[in-house]
């Protein structure tokens, strides 16, 4: 099955704390190949099982989760953010009219800055991997945390990428963010820290948070795909059989869906995803690194 793309530009607890150590002050698309396999997608959901406890100090802002991971496991993980260093991390995202229409000829450049890009020259879009890209450092303890929860049960990568993905999908409640807030335009995302503080966030807000964490650990390789209504990622590796995956710069990328509240393992979508992917409007791969 080829597809077209738009070518343009044991039940046990575990309990990690995951301090947020950074400071305040630091804070191309190619031609898509194909999409083999689909296994079918289930409707089987630990919603009902994940559980999340938000809280907010006059230093630290607190997320504390608790879900279950495909390998069965009931997994707990608590996040702690520094107040001034959350606080400017997320005023550092969204835009306002009135610094976009002054930007003048620096409007891409302020858009960069804002977590946005321009497609045309009168479209504007959140730039996924660029958030991440900005993520993944403040996010980088998370990552270390389920690395714990990996040695301490003696998980695989594949248990690894499914514990982070069970927790994005079941334990951040699925929720469309407002298109302004506080006078801001916020492109219909949350930026991935906001959304782990939050505990909410919709399809591509859970794809950047996902994708943050997973960056974090070395050789990982992932690719997001936006689909008219829908955006969804895929991890390089060798898909099982049954598992639906797409092909980019001639590797394979196994889909993850992390929009949830379904509870989805790495290379099964969601039942409405693949006729998205094989509609004739196609979709667009964004990677996650460079591609050069």
């Amino acid at each position: 099955m080829r597809l077209r793309c738009l070518a343009s530009t044991v039940v046990i607890t575990y309990t990690a704390t995951a301090l947020l150590s950074w400071h305040c002050e630091n804070i191309l698309f190619k031609p898509y190949a194909g999409l083999r396999g689909q296994a079918l997608a289930g409707t089987a959901s630990a919603e009902a099982r994940a559980t999340q406890r938000l809280s907010r100090t006059p230093d630290f802002y607190k997320a504390e989760y608790g879900f279950e991971n495909f390998n069965g496991d009931q997994l707990h993980i608590s996040y702690q953010a520094p107040r001034q260093a959350y606080e400017a991390y997320c005023s550092s995202f969204w835009y306002r009219l009135e610094d976009l229409n002054a930007a003048g000829p620096s409007v891409d450049a302020y858009l960069a800055s804002r977590g946005f890009k321009r497609l045309e020259k009168n479209i504007i879009e959140a730039d996924v991997p660029g958030m991440v890209k900005r993520s993944s450092g403040p996010l980088k303890a998370l990552s270390k945390a389920f690395d714990r929860i990996a040695m301490d049960k003696n998980y695989d990568s594949e248990s690894l990428i499914g514990s982070v993905t069970a927790m994005v999908q079941t334990a951040v409640r699925y929720q469309i963010p407002p298109v302004v807030e506080d006078g801001r335009h916020t492109g219909g995302i949350l930026p991935p820290v906001m959304s782990l503080m939050r505990g909410w966030g919709d399809c591509d807000t859970k794809t950047g948070l996902l994708t943050s964490i997973l960056v974090n650990w070395p050789n990982m390789r992932m690719v997001g795909i936006a689909l008219p209504g829908h955006y969804l990622m895929a991890v390089l590796r060798i898909p099982a059989r049954g598992e639906a995956f797409v092909e980019y710069q001639g590797l394979k990328y196994v889909l993850v869906e992390p929009a949830g509240p379904a509870w989805l393992a790495p290379g099964t979508v969601g039942v409405d995803t693949l006729p998205e992917l094989e509609a004739a409007e196609g979709f667009r791969i964004e990677p996650f690194f460079d591609p050069s």
